[in-house]
Order: structure tokens, then C-alpha cells, then sequence
């Protein structure tokens, strides 16, 4: 069986009214506490903001020798001239690893071209110009490296020709 309630008599009523009246006037005054204490808070914070900027203003002065704004970058500046010296520097670095191995390269060749023209193809004769069976290599600049050894060697063999010849000296006239 279901049990029956009283009925809400106007003293009841009244009475649960009353309570959420009073319910929802603490609820307001908790509220408005909350608030106060919120804004309170803020203003605090704020207060504390100024005195310690006040208190920070002369130690930047004096840090700074007396001029902040020339002294300071902003961070997007430092990193931006950073970013640059590293693309700078990354260029540099692959012209020089492009320098090195064209180097290696050369050295390579000259070394090799040294050994093959080093060898003494016949007797020890001075006047064998074992020079002439030299060949010249095809890379550009051991071409001209080689040109250049073979001029010299002509250069400073030439008063020994002139004179297995028959020419007279230069001196002699």
C-alpha cells in the first residue's frame, strides 16, 4: 500500500518558503564572498606587480648603463640574425668541402702523373731528354701543372742544348 502524505497545510508551506529563501539568500552571500575575495586578490596581485616593477626599474637602469632600449634585442632579432649566421656558414661549408675534394682530387692526379714520369726510362745520360716522353694528363689543371714543369725543365736545359748543338753562349758576345 502506498502511504499517503499529509497534505501541505499553509504552515508547512510557508515554512519550506521560508527555508529556501534562506537557502538561496546564503547562497547569494557566499557568492558576493567569493567575489570580493576574488577582486581582493586581484588587486593585491596588481599592487605587487607596480612595487616590484618599481623596485626592478633601477637595477635595469644600472645594468644597462642607463639606456635599456639600445641595450636589449627582442628575442625574434637574435634569433633571426642567428638562423642567418647558420645558413652563412652552412654555404661556406659546402664550398669548402667542394674546394677540399677537387683538391684530393688534383693531388691524386699529380701524385699518380709523379710516379708515371718518375720512373727513368733509359740510361743515366744528362743528355737524354727524358722530358719529352712525359704525357700530359686530362684534367685542366694538372694539364696546366704539367705544361708548366715541362716549360721549366726547357727553360733550364736551355744552355746545355745551345751548346750540344753548337751554338755559342749567350754570354759571348
Amino acid at each position: 500500500m502506498a502511504t499517503r502524505r499529509p497534505p501541505l497545510t499553509d504552515a508547512t508551506a510557508c515554512e519550506k518558503s521560508d527555508q529556501k529563501t534562506r537557502r538561496r539568500a546564503y547562497f547569494k552571500t557566499m557568492r558576493q564572498m567569493y567575489r570580493n575575495e576574488e577582486k581582493q586578490e586581484r588587486e593585491y596581485l596588481l599592487r605587487k606587480i607596480r612595487e616590484l616593477e618599481i623596485d626592478i626599474a633601477p637595477l635595469k637602469k644600472h645594468a644597462t648603463g642607463g639606456n635599456l632600449t639600445k641595450s636589449i634585442l627582442p628575442w625574434k632579432d637574435v634569433a633571426m640574425g642567428m638562423d642567418e649566421g647558420v645558413k652563412i656558414a652552412s654555404s661556406q661549408l659546402k664550398v669548402l668541402k667542394t674546394q677540399v675534394d677537387a683538391y684530393a682530387e688534383q693531388v691524386w692526379a699529380m701524385k699518380k702523373w709523379v710516379v708515371t714520369n718518375s720512373v727513368l726510362k733509359s740510361a743515366l745520360d744528362s743528355r737524354v731528354p727524358t722530358w719529352r716522353d712525359v704525357t700530359l694528363l686530362a684534367h685542366p689543371t694538372s694539364r696546366r701543372l704539367g705544361k708548366e714543369w715541362i716549360t721549366l725543365q726547357m727553360y733550364h736545359n736551355t744552355d746545355r742544348i745551345f751548346q750540344q748543338y753548337g751554338f755559342p753562349a749567350i754570354d759571348s758576345h
